[in-house]
This record gives structure tokens, C-alpha cells and sequence, in this order.
């Protein structure tokens, strides 16, 4: 027999042994769910959590008075990239300040991505 099937052989031995082992605990797996605790558990995590913030208040608008901001993603043809590049965007307008987006790619032509699995 060669080291590889050797090896195979002794797998599945230790397989079929671990099987037989745990074969007759299977009827205290289908033993009957706590449902009030898990009931317990998912209401706990269904309230919505409050929010401490970090730290005190402070005014974007004159923290950021004349400074600008200069994102150059890693890709501006990923379409999430993009999503951010907006949102940065569009915030600095509300606030008062420059974000120039540096696109790095054209998004009419988008990466292959399946090109590389």
C-alpha cells in the first residue's frame, strides 16, 4: 500500500470511529429546545440600542473652514467605491467644503472581476 492510501485508510478508520462514538448522543440532540430562553435571548437583542457618543459636540462646518479633502480610492470602477465617493461628496457640500475625488479608472469600463477567479 502507498503512504497515500495508507494515510486515506487511516482517516477514514478515525472517521468511522469518531461516528460510532457520538452515534448515541443522538437522541439527547433531539431533546427538547429551552424555547423561553432562546424567546429570552432574541428579545434582548431586538431593542434597539442606544447611542452614547464618543465625545462632546463639535461644529463640522468651522472645523473644516477652509480645508479641502483629496479621496483617491483604490478602484473608482467598483460601484460601492463610487457609492462612497458620492456620500463623501455630498456631505462636504452640506457642510462647506471641498472633496475632490480622484478617479483612477473610467466607470463606464468596469473590472472583470471573474476574470481573475
Amino acid at each position: 500500500m502507498t503512504p497515500y492510501l495508507s494515510h486515506i485508510a487511516t482517516r477514514s478508520r478515525v472517521a468511522l470511529a469518531a461516528a460510532i462514538a457520538i452515534a448515541p448522543l443522538g437522541p439527547l440532540a433531539a431533546a427538547e429546545a429551552d424555547l423561553d430562553a432562546a424567546e429570552a435571548i432574541v428579545a434582548q437583542y431586538s431593542q434597539i440600542p442606544t447611542f452614547d457618543p464618543p465625545g462632546e459636540a463639535f461644529d463640522a462646518a468651522s472645523c473644516m473652514a477652509g480645508k479641502r479633502i483629496l479621496s483617491i480610492p483604490a478602484s473608482s470602477s467598483i460601484p460601492f467605491v463610487a457609492g462612497i465617493e458620492e456620500s463623501m461628496i455630498s456631505v462636504a457640500e452640506e457642510i462647506g467644503f471641498e472633496v475632490r475625488h480622484w478617479q483612477n479608472q473610467d466607470p463606464r469600463r468596469r473590472i472583470r472581476h471573474r476574470q481573475w477567479l
